[in-house]
C-alpha cells in the first residue's frame, strides 16, 4: 500500500504541470476531436467487467461478455464552450455581427468619423465582412448614400449527441499452479451514431435590398443575402449525423500478481482504425472513432480488497491506460498568423483567375477562402492517457449480489502535431482585395478592409503577395492538448450462481476546469448486460 502511495503521488505531481499547459479558451480553430467512448479505461466499458469474471464460472470455457448500450450529449455550458472554440476571441456571447462593404459610404468616412452608420468598416461593432461570404446586395453596390447595405447578427451554438451499442469479450487463455488466470485476451468494438450540430440564428436589421444578380459571385454562384444562405452555399454546415464501427480494441494482459487481497494486471495492444476520415469539408464534421488512427496500447489495473465484513465487500480499483496514435494524412482547413477566421477570407485562386478578374473588372468573382485554405496534412495525434479510480461495493443477499461503483475518471491528450507534407500547399493564393478586380492585399482580416494596402494586379510587386507555407497558423488546424475529468455511479445486480450474469445502469458527466473548452461537458448514461460461460 506504500509503495502504491507513492505511485499516486508522482502521477498528482505530474497533473499539476499538465493542468498548467491547457489553461483559458482557445478561439477560431478548425478541427475539433472528441474523446471516443467505450475505449478502454472508460467508465461506461470499464465498470463491473473487469478480469475477476473470467474466474467465476470454474465449469465453464474461463470467458466473459457484455453488451453495453449508451447515449448522451453535451450540456448547455458545454455547447457555449465548443461553439467559441470556433469562433473568433472577441465573440465570447456566440453571436457575430456581420456587415457588408459599401464603397460610396466607406469613401465618405475617415477613422475618426463619429457617424459610423450601418455598413462602415470602422464601425467598432462590425465583426466580420458579409462579402467574404459571397453577401452582395443591391444597396451595397450602390452609390446613394441614404441606403444601408446589409447588416446581420447571427448567434451561433454547436452540440454533439451520440448513441451507441460497444461489444466487448474477455478469455482467459493459461491457467497459473494456483488456479488463477495467466495470461488472457480481450476484444472490444463500439458501433456509433454520431450527431454533430451548429444552429445558426440570424437576426438581419438590414437585407440590403435584396441579392445583387449584376453577376456571379464567389465560385461562380449567386450573391446571396443572409449568412444562414451563404454558409448552406458553401456546405459549411456539418452533416446531422454519421453511423459507423468505430475502432476495434484487441488486448492481451497477464494477471502478475494475485493475492486474497489484492490483484494486479497488466496489457498490450492495439486499436485498428474503422471509423471515418474528417475531410475538412464542414465545421464540426461528425467523426466515429480516433478519425483513422492506428493505435498502440498498454496499461494496468490494480485491485485492493479494503474491507470485507458479514454481507459486504469494497474494492478500491485503480486503472490506467495509454495509447499512442500514429501518424496519419488528413485534410483540414487553416487560419493564417495573427487573422482569426481568416480561413472565410475570399480569395484568388491562383494567377489566372485574378488576371480574368482584372481583365473584366469583376469585383464580385473569387473562391471562398474556405476552398482555397484546406489541404491535406501530416497529422501526429501522439499521446494520451486515462486514470481511473474507483469504488466498488458488494452487497451479497442469498443468490444475488447488489454492486455498485463510484469512480472519477481523468483523461489526457497531448496536442496534435501538424506537419505539411508540400512545401507551399497555398502557392498561387491572393487574398482577394476588398473592390475585386485582380487586385490583392497581404493586410485584410476577417472584419477589416484596407482599401489602400491593395495592388493592383499589373503591378510589378503583384506576385509578392501570395501566400506561403509561412502564413499558414498551422496550429489553429490542430487539436491543442487536453485534461478533462468525467465522475461516474453505476448500479446494478448479479446472480450467485454456477456462471454469473449480471445486469447494470450507470451515469457520467465529463467537464473541464474553468473556462478550459478543448474536451467536450457533456452527460452519458449507459445500461449494460454481462455473461459469463
Amino acid at each position: 500500500m506504500k509503495k502504491f502511495a507513492k505511485i499516486a503521488g508522482v502521477i498528482a505531481s505530474f497533473m499539476v504541470p499538465l493542468q498548467a499547459n491547457v489553461r483559458g479558451q482557445t478561439f477560431s480553430h478548425t478541427f475539433f476531436t472528441a474523446r471516443p467512448n467505450f475505449q478502454k479505461g472508460s467508465p461506461e466499458r470499464q465498470s463491473f467487467f473487469r478480469n475477476d469474471l473470467m474466474e467465476t464460472c470454474c465449469t465453464g470455457w474461463r470467458g466473459a461478455f457484455q453488451i453495453v448500450v449508451y447515449g448522451g450529449k453535451t450540456t448547455k455550458r458545454g455547447s457555449e464552450k465548443l461553439t467559441r472554440y470556433f469562433l473568433p476571441s472577441e465573440c465570447n456571447d456566440c453571436c457575430l455581427n456581420f456587415q457588408e462593404y459599401k464603397e460610396a459610404f466607406e469613401d465618405s468616412l475617415t477613422p475618426g468619423s463619429t457617424n459610423y452608420g450601418s455598413s462602415a468598416d470602422y464601425n467598432p461593432l462590425k465583426n466580420v465582412e458579409a462579402r467574404n461570404f459571397n453577401i452582395v446586395t443591391n444597396n451595397g453596390v450602390s452609390t446613394n448614400l441614404d441606403n444601408g447595405s446589409f447588416a446581420s447578427r447571427v448567434c451561433f451554438s454547436a452540440h454533439q449527441s451520440k448513441l451507441g451499442i460497444g461489444l466487448d469479450y474477455k478469455q482467459q487463455l493459461t491457467l497459473k499452479k494456483d488456479g488463477t488466470t495467466g495470461f488472457w485476451f480481450e476484444a472490444a468494438m463500439p458501433v456509433e451514431r454520431v450527431r454533430n450540430t451548429i444552429h445558426l440564428r440570424e437576426t438581419i436589421t438590414n437585407n440590403g435590398g435584396g441579392a445583387y444578380n449584376g453577376e456571379l459571385g464567389l465560385n461562380n454562384l449567386p450573391h446571396v443575402n443572409s449568412v444562414r444562405a451563404a454558409f448552406m452555399q458553401q456546405d459549411l454546415l456539418p452533416r446531422r449525423e454519421r453511423w459507423g464501427l468505430s475502432d476495434v480494441e484487441l488486448f492481451i494482459g497477464y494477471n502478475t500478481y494475485v493475492t486474497e487481497w489484492a490483484s494486479t494486471t497488466s496489457y498490450l495492444g492495439i486499436a485498428l482504425p474503422a471509423g471515418n476520415h474528417v475531410l475538412g469539408r464542414h465545421l464540426f464534421e461528425a467523426m466515429v472513432g480516433s478519425n483513422r488512427s492506428l493505435g498502440l496500447l498498454f496499461g494496468n489495473e490494480t485491485n485492493f480488497n479494503i474491507y470485507r465484513r458479514n454481507c459486504w465487500e469494497i474494492d478500491w480499483i485503480l486503472e490506467w491506460n495509454g495509447r499512442y496514435l500514429l501518424e496519419s494524412h488528413q485534410v483540414r482547413a487553416f487560419d493564417l498568423i495573427g487573422k482569426p477566421w481568416s480561413r472565410f477570407l475570399e480569395t484568388y485562386n491562383g494567377t489566372v483567375e485574378a488576371n480574368s478578374a482584372f481583365a473584366n473588372a469583376n469585383f464580385s468573382s473569387g473562391t471562398f477562402g474556405y476552398n482555397s485554405l484546406r489541404h491535406c496534412i501530416k497529422v501526429d495525434p501522439a499521446f494520451q492517457g486515462i486514470l481511473n479510480q474507483a469504488f466498488q461495493f458488494n452487497k451479497t443477499s442469498g443468490c444475488w449480489n447488489f454492486i455498485s461503483e463510484l469512480g472519477y475518471n481523468l483523461f489526457m491528450r497531448q496536442a496534435e502535431h501538424i506537419h505539411l507534407p508540400e512545401c507551399n500547399p497555398v502557392r498561387g493564393v491572393y487574398l482577394k482585395g476588398i473592390n475585386g478586380a485582380g487586385t490583392a492585399t497581404t493586410a485584410r482580416t476577417i472584419k477589416a478592409n484596407y482599401k489602400d494596402s491593395v495592388v493592383q494586379f499589373d503591378d510589378p510587386n503583384y506576385t509578392r503577395l501570395q501566400l506561403s507555407a509561412c502564413d499558414l497558423d498551422l496550429e489553429s488546424a490542430s487539436h491543442p492538448a487536453v485534461l478533462s475529468n468525467t465522475i461516474y455511479a453505476s448500479v446494478g445486480i448479479r446472480r450467485n450462481k454456477t456462471c454469473p450474469a449480471f445486469f447494470a445502469l450507470g451515469t457520467s458527466y465529463e467537464f473541464q476546469t474553468g473556462e478550459i473548452n478543448t474536451a467536450l461537458e457533456r452527460w452519458l448514461v449507459w445500461t449494460k448486460i454481462g455473461i459469463t460461460f
